[in-house]
């Protein structure tokens, strides 16, 4: 018997292939329990397919997702409070032939380590006694249904790990947690399963090979592709109803803060993603903006003529931020481009200077056309 102490030698070899004491002290930090969190709050229904596809359920569309809460307090033995906090717990109900309902814990790791396994099977008791059942006889304590997700690749990692809580009376309590590598899913994969809540960490799949992408540029244009691809299939998904503008840019902003961190020690990597991903969240910006101008009325015409149909609007808005954005990138200001992807008050002030900045040209060349006409 393996103590937890200890690691399986084919664990220890991936690990020392892979890992340093700079990444550990990085991955430390929440932004990728954060990213998962806002995906499920703000993309509620991304949920789903992820259910679906660790448990085999057969959820559609129209299920209830209720977000549960993910912050326990429990006293110990001393009497000092203690607080425990899943990544998610989420409640999923629906009429399926019959009423269905269930309850899902999920976890989100950078690496692997047995030590998880061992807060996967507390952060579920936990749950559990707080929800517990009173019966004539005792209580009855229902365990939700935990599935970890693992971003760093991987080969160590099972499909399932097994939990067993072991009676007084020798009897044993045993149940599988499905594991979910971000590495197994190609993009297709994702789109196809509708498995968007898997975008943000898009780029983990390229994660073990980020040093020598940082060194060559062509190996560094399949991170590109990849967000392009990524974009242009959110681009199809607007356009079918099957995602807000709202969402794909929460997809998008999330994408671009995760890849942030991931690729800190990696400045090409991370300057070409910056560069890519600001562009995109001022495009869909102005889409979100486009929707909110037209429900509150504010787009009514111009004097040229009278703005029909989502696509021109939708044109005319993509324009104005695309040229915003090759404006800041031009003048090598990275990082007021990503201040205007997230920041209202730095987008309103940038968009401010470019026209001015627009219309000084266009007075300065109306100008000289002027003198060299006379």
């Amino acid at each position: 018997m393996t103590k937890l102490t200890e690691k399986p030698e084919d664990l220890r070899d991936s690990e020392n292939k892979t890992l340093n004491l700079d990444d550990k002290a990085l991955s430390s930090e929440q932004t990728y329990d954060s990213a998962l969190a806002t995906m499920i709050s703000k993309v509620q229904s991304c949920i789903v397919p992820l259910i679906n596809e660790a448990f085999g359920e057969k959820f559609t569309e129209n299920a209830k997702v209720e977000i549960e809460n993910n912050k326990r307090v429990i006293a110990q033995i001393d009497g000092r409070l203690s607080r425990r906090e899943t990544d998610a717990y989420v409640r999923i109900s629906e009429m399926l032939g019959e009423f269905v309902q269930k309850c899902y814990h999920v976890e989100c790791e950078t690496w692997y380590d047995k030590s998880i396994v061992v807060r996967v099977a507390e952060y579920s008791s936990v749950i559990a006694a707080d929800e517990a059942v009173v019966t004539k006889s005792g209580v009855e304590l229902h365990f939700p249904n935990s599935v970890i997700l693992f971003l760093r690749p991987n080969r160590a990692i099972p499909k399932k790990v097994t939990i067993t809580h072991c009676a007084p009376n020798g009897e044993k309590l045993s149940y599988d947690v499905p594991t979910i590598q971000i590495a197994d899913y190609s993009l297709d994969d994702i789109f196809d399963k509708k498995l968007l809540l898997l975008l943000p960490f898009a780029l983990f799949r390229f994660a073990n090979d980020f040093d020598e992408m940082e060194e060559d540029e062509g190996k560094r244009r399949k991170i590109g592709d990849a967000l392009r691809e990524i974009e242009e299939r959110l681009d199809e998904l607007l356009q079918a109803g099957e995602i807000s503008a709202y969402q794909k840019l929460t997809i998008e902003d999330l994408l671009l803060r995760v890849s942030e961190k991931l690729t800190m020690r990696h400045e090409k990597i991370r300057k070409g993603v910056g560069e890519i991903m600001s562009g995109y969240i001022l495009r869909t910006k102005a889409d979100e903006w486009l929707d909110e101008a037209k429900q509150e009325g504010r787009i009514e015409g111009r004097q040229e003529g009278r703005i029909e149909g989502r696509q021109e609007g939708r044109q005319e808005g993509q324009r104005e931020m695309a040229d915003l954005m090759g404006y800041l990138l031009s003048n090598g200001r990275i990082e007021d481009a990503k201040k205007a992807s997230t920041d209202q008050g730095a987008l309103d002030r940038l968009l401010a200077e470019f026209k001015g900045s627009q219309a000084a040209v266009n007075e300065g060349e109306a100008g000289r056309a002027a003198a060299g006409g006379r």
